[in-house]
């Protein structure tokens, strides 16, 4: 996972040495103390390892000097380490964060990250299931209901891992389930489910997605072409779902979301205590709901990004009294945010608040500097705003997902997540207390990739409106943001 920050990782070493056995051992206290590397430096391959229970992961030391150097894993209920050589099998036996640390009597040069996550085989995904569309994409050795649309008869999809087993596939409103061989095949040598030529799974002739006849969204680079476009539940019933198990390894391997749990002590303490807690969720037409099958009303019906968070904390926190309201308007920009704050948001005297626009935003003609720069000090007035209103409140700010990038409308290269950082974090810094950014762009950007820059597979319009697949992003990255990395383990 995260790399960790070298205080933070000299204090939990320092806390895990307390209890290990052997903690006289000076080397072992000097990592802990931060020591410096001495003359026979050690480095690994890997700096950091992320494994399921049980699985096991090779390491390759490299030492300069004459120094004996041994290997010892500061917490071994969570993953033990042994050596043959400079090779090292790093196994692991528990989920939780250690490190293996080079030593040698009163000299330390070196460690690995370990961190150690649990199966998640066996959830629900014949129904929408929150805690089955809760759970981090970058967790766990199963994915569930990943979709994709074929353009063709005989396109495949990238999965976002290699799959070691396919589950199931299924129609979008996950009724109808279909048969390997004969409606598909899974190309292990590609990571690709393909489709069958006579498959009764949906397609789309390609001519019809990138298609003459003229919509909405010219085609970017393609005079003449132009991007299929339909909202509803047209795009999403041409889609099919997958589930499947995968192994679990250095290609599983994402750029986690900012976490910052320190950031919203009030809402947490409100629900930890079973309080009233006013929420308010604010922005565009992804916040609204489009296009999640819930919001559209067909199967399976799956919670917006929203109400996702909110029926979490509902689950989490049952003695909590949670009131939600959602502000948020399609189309809107943060400026629209601006004016319509005192009537969709100051009625509720929110709590906690979530800011989330952009998308619109970006169809400003502005040069990108100037368009960031802008959009960022408009979503500081509506945080002026709220903190006019409540002092008290806590605020998440919510980065865009990325529009279609096939499409001239969209020139989005991360500009507003980074305008974003750069006003309210000037230097690194926070410039208020209770305000954290849920880093959504980066993580739907690294979902488009791991499709295989695929947009038609997570799109519910294939413009800017999230399918269900792409929507569970938004529920991931900020409740990870707000709650942690291990959410999900309530």
């Amino acid at each position: 996972m995260k790399k960790i920050l070298a205080t933070a990782l000299s204090a939990l070493m320092a806390l895990c040495c307390l209890s290990m056995v052997g903690c006289e051992n000076a080397a072992l206290k000097a990592y802990a103390a931060g020591a410096p590397v001495t003359e026979t430096a050690v480095t690994f391959d890997k700096t950091a390892v992320t494994l399921l229970q049980g699985g096991t992961a090779e390491v390759t030391a490299k030492t300069k000097g004459g120094d004996s150097i041994s290997f010892v894993s500061l917490n071994a209920e969570i993953a033990e380490v042994s050596a043959n050589g400079n090779k090292l099998t790093v196994t692991a036996k528990k989920p939780g964060v250690t490190y293996i640390v080079a030593v040698n009597g009163k000299k330390q040069y070196n460690a690995v990250t370990v961190t150690v996550d649990e199966a998640n085989s066996g959830m629900e995904d014949s129904v929408y299931n929150l805690d089955t569309y809760i759970y981090p994409y970058w967790c766990g050795n199963t994915v569930y209901n990943e979709t994709a649309l074929f353009l063709g008869k005989t396109d495949g999809s990238p999965l976002l891992y290699p799959a070691t087993k396919i589950l199931k596939v299924s129609s979008y409103d996950l009724k109808t389930v279909y048969e390997e061989g004969k409606d598909y095949v899974y190309d292990s040598e590609n990571n690709l489910l393909r489709r069958t030529e006579n498959s009764a799974m949906p397609y789309m002739d390609r001519d019809k997605w990138y298609t003459s006849e003229t919509t909405m969204f010219p085609m970017k680079g393609e005079i003449g072409k132009y991007l299929y476009f339909q909202e509803g539940n047209d795009i999403c019933n041409r889609q099919v779902v997958i589930s499947y198990e995968h192994g679990y390894g250095e290609d599983t391997s994402w750029d986690l979301p900012n976490v910052n749990k320190s950031a919203f002590p009030k809402l947490k303490s409100k629900l930890e205590n079973g309080e009233n807690v006013s929420i308010v969720y604010y922005g565009d037409s992804v916040t609204v709901g489009a296009n999640a099958s819930g919001f559209i009303k067909t199967e399976p019906h799956a919670e917006k990004y929203a109400d996702m968070m909110t029926s979490y904390m509902r689950k989490r926190y049952p003695n909590a009294n949670i009131t939600a309201a959602n502000g948020a308007t399609g189309g809107d920009r943060s400026l629209d945010g601006v004016a319509k704050f005192d009537s969709m948001v100051a009625p509720h005297n929110p709590d906690f608040l979530l800011i989330a626009y952009g998308l619109n935003d970006l169809a400003l003609t502005l040069p990108s500097l100037t368009r960031g720069m802008v959009f960022a000090q408009t979503v500081q007035m509506i945080v002026d705003a709220a903190r006019e209103l409540n002092p008290d409140v806590e605020i998440l700010l919510v980065s865009n997902m990325i529009g279609n990038p096939e499409s001239t409308a969209y020139l989005d290269d991360g500009e507003l997540e980074d305008a974003l950082w750069s006003n309210f974090f000037p230097d690194g810094k926070a410039e208020y207390e209770g305000l954290e950014i849920a880093e959504v762009n980066k993580m739907h950007r690294q979902l488009y990739h791991r499709k295989g820059n695929r947009y038609r597979d997570i799109t519910g319009n294939n413009i800017n409106h999230p399918n269900d697949f792409a929507s569970r992003v938004y529920a991931m990255t900020c409740l990870s943001t707000i709650f942690g990395y291990d959410y999900y383990k309530y």
